[in-house]
């Protein structure tokens, strides 16, 4: 009998930004890297809580798949602003934050078990290792900003051996995935300190998005493939498919 794994099939995408596409295809995994909440609501807690519970819950539980897995964005104010509160009125150990935002998040927003939040935090399905982190740079005034020092920290907490990491911010010149293809007036927008991370803890996918129009294309990077997965283009506009891949 052959010990050989099974292909996964996942399903990837980035900045829904409240658009919550139709996705028929079959896979067994859906990973969604940040920026979900529409910009409308995105700084008024309550709305965004109920949007959340009303219509994305549902979305991705009609999605043809086994797991959605997804992180916050820079523009996901709710899920820092539910970290916040609870840590004002419980007794959690907050110098490790990452070791219960999944399980917070669940409950406040009482997700089913076929949709995981990653806040720093690792979930195996089908003896494969996904990762999710959403923490950006130079976004001082938006959710999930950290400084340089506290970048290199979080990152280096990344574990090796991971077969899809999941983030918000791309690498920096890596592969045009932190260039707009679209607009080339606009700055870079990658990570260098995560980019380091990526080097040196070798996931075998990495999925990122937060430039809307950054490359698509699955590219290696050292000794990891690395894709773009936003489904929006400059105008906020849904303009680019999910990407499906197998691992």
């Amino acid at each position: 009998m052959s010990n050989r794994k099974q292909d996964l099939k996942i399903g990837l995408m980035s900045d829904l930004h409240g658009s919550l596409i139709p996705f028929e295809e079959k896979v067994d995994v859906v990973g969604i890297a940040g920026d979900i909440v529409p910009l409308e609501i995105q700084n008024d807690m309550l709305k965004s809580i109920s949007w959340i519970s009303g219509k994305f819950v549902p979305w991705a539980e009609n999605l043809n798949c086994q797991k959605v897995v997804f992180i916050g964005g820079n523009h996901d104010f709710v899920f820092q602003r539910i970290m916040k509160y609870k840590s004002q009125c419980s007794s959690y150990d907050w110098e490790n934050e990452e070791d219960f935002a999944q399980e917070i998040i669940r409950e406040e927003l009482m997700l089913p078990k076929k949709v995981v939040y990653l806040q720093d935090g690792l979930f195996e399905f089908n003896h494969r290792k996904i990762y999710g982190t959403p923490w950006c740079p130079e976004l001082r005034n938006w959710a999930f900003y950290k400084n340089s020092e506290e970048l290199n920290e979080v990152f280096d907490k990344i574990p090796e051996g991971v077969d899809l990491l999941i983030t918000h911010a791309p690498g920096r010149y890596v592969n045009d995935t932190g260039v707009s293809l679209e607009n080339y007036t606009l700055p870079e927008y990658g990570c260098q300190e995560l980019t380091d991370a990526v080097i040196k803890k070798k996931p075998r996918f990495w999925a990122c998005g937060h430039v809307h129009s950054g490359n698509h294309k699955i590219t290696g990077f050292w000794e990891t493939d690395v894709a773009n997965v936003s489904i929006k283009n400059e105008n906020y506009k849904v303009a680019y498919e999910p990407l499906v891949i197998e691992l």
